[in-house]
């Protein structure tokens, strides 16, 4: 009888040590996107942040790749901030898939997701002919939008979009506080628009303000837009 009173606590203690762990650290990490496509030494930049978290205790975000240099910015983070993950593959993981392991920690409890990077052969967006395009916005931002930062002086990191598009060009650019995507119509006026987005990097898993230039040829300004609903990659 006395076994039996002893297992009983016992498992009480467990339950109510289980029920404080879940209350206190357990979380749900979320990982965007789940899949992309690269050439090799293109910076694949995933988001990691919280799912429903309150806020509490800081989450230690780390990440994993073979055949992949891996980079973590803006980590720990909790309910209100996200984590950068950024992956470049390198030349022996060319037609294969590199699996990214993203694990997120607080005191004992660790949750983990794995997404895919399909490493291909082919082509990229022209770097400089994106800076050009991108810099088209830059006097605007600076004059009209101040209190973003973003000026002639801005020191940004570029990468390619998703490899193999043809007639809509993408580029992702990185500054110290934005990420800005960069997508144009390679084609002739009026259609030859270019749009960037801006998400606040470290805070937004969305882009919250969008500019457009109408024609490109017609040297016409930039003017706001509704922003899209996800990130390019």
């Amino acid at each position: 009888m006395l076994r039996v009173k002893l297992f009983v606590v016992t498992v009480i203690l467990l339950i109510g040590s289980f029920s404080a762990c879940s209350k206190d650290e357990a979380f749900s990490l979320e990982v965007v996107p789940g899949t992309m496509e690269a050439l090799v030494g293109r910076r694949c930049v995933f988001l990691a942040w919280p799912e429903e978290d309150e806020g509490g205790e800081e989450i230690e975000i780390r990440a994993s790749a073979e055949g992949a240099e891996v980079l973590l910015e803006y980590s720990p983070i909790n309910g209100n901030k996200v984590a950068e993950v950024t992956v470049i593959p390198d030349s022996s993981s060319l037609k294969d898939t590199v699996v990214v392991t993203i694990q997120g920690e607080r005191g004992s409890y660790r949750d983990t997701v794995q997404v895919l990077i399909a490493v291909v052969d082919g082509f990229a967006t022209d770097e400089q002919s994106a800076i050009e395009v991108r810099d088209r916005f830059i006097p605007w931002l600076a004059e009209n939008h101040p209190e973003l930062g973003i000026d002639e002086q801005a020191s940004w990191t570029g990468t390619s979009g998703r490899p193999n598009i043809l007639v809509v060009s993408h580029y992702l650019f990185f500054f110290k506080d934005w990420e800005m995507g960069l997508s144009w119509h390679v084609t002739i006026a009026p259609y030859d628009w270019a749009r960037i987005y801006l998400r606040h990097r470290g805070t937004q898993i969305t882009p919250s303000q969008a500019f457009e230039i109408s024609s490109l040829s017609a040297q016409e300004d930039p003017h706001p837009i509704t922003p899209p609903d996800s990130v390019t990659r």
